[in-house]
């Protein structure tokens, strides 16, 4: 599939990094390229399976700039968690069920907190001029997104509207999805992509520097 999507782009490179991978395939984040990638990694703290961070170093001209892809720890709600969140007075077990979905989302949120401050740690340690996009799993007024945005542009805020809704699978729907980028980028445009693709919308930004 890299092979395909590079041949029809026109990209020239990507880092791949897989979560779970066998002779034939692996799964996990991968950053495309149009121009020549020449350091890349993944930031082991905290992370858990696919949700973790990755990082590309790209080159265009006489500039280097640092691409993190980020997903941080999702929910792991199973289906019943789902139903119960969805109808929480159509259960039997409404209190078995709000202490099982209360303890995975108090789990979640300090495991994306961890996450969030190893990549804020990283984040200082380059010169680059930086873009974080990806999953983060949680809304803009958390601490994650808000300490991961620290200083940042976001892209939503700059040239988005309305509510900005990214994860449509379930009610209440939720912005947890972003494109952020340093205050030297200027902004020159920001979608949602409201394609039914996964249980996320796809989404896009032009940025310049």
């Amino acid at each position: 599939m890299s092979d395909r999507i590079l041949a029809e782009s026109g990209l020239q490179d990507y880092f791949f990094e897989p979560a779970n991978k066998s002779e034939h395939e692996g799964y996990g984040q991968i950053i495309f390229s149009k121009y020549p990638i020449i350091h890349s990694g993944t930031i082991t703290e905290s992370e858990y399976g696919i949700n973790r961070i990755t990082f590309a170093d790209i080159v265009k001209s006489s500039d280097t700039i640092r691409v993190y892809n980020v997903h941080l720890r999702s929910f792991g709600l199973q289906t019943e968690d789902k139903e119960f969140i969805q109808n929480p007075s159509n259960t039997a077990h409404e209190e078995q069920a709000t202490t099982r979905v209360g303890r995975k989302l108090k789990y979640a949120f300090e495991r994306r907190s961890q996450q969030a401050e190893a990549l804020r740690h990283h984040i200082e340690a380059t010169h680059y001029p930086i873009i974080i996009t990806g999953d983060f799993n949680d809304t803009p007024m958390s601490y994650s997104v808000n300490l991961i945005g620290k200083g940042m542009k976001n892209t939503f805020q700059e040239k988005g509207q309305g509510w900005g809704v990214t994860h449509y699978e379930m009610l209440p729907i939720f912005q947890i999805d972003y494109i952020f980028c340093s205050p030297q980028f200027q902004v020159e445009n920001y979608q949602i992509i409201k394609q039914e693709l996964s249980d996320h919308y796809p989404l896009m930004a032009d940025i310049s520097l």
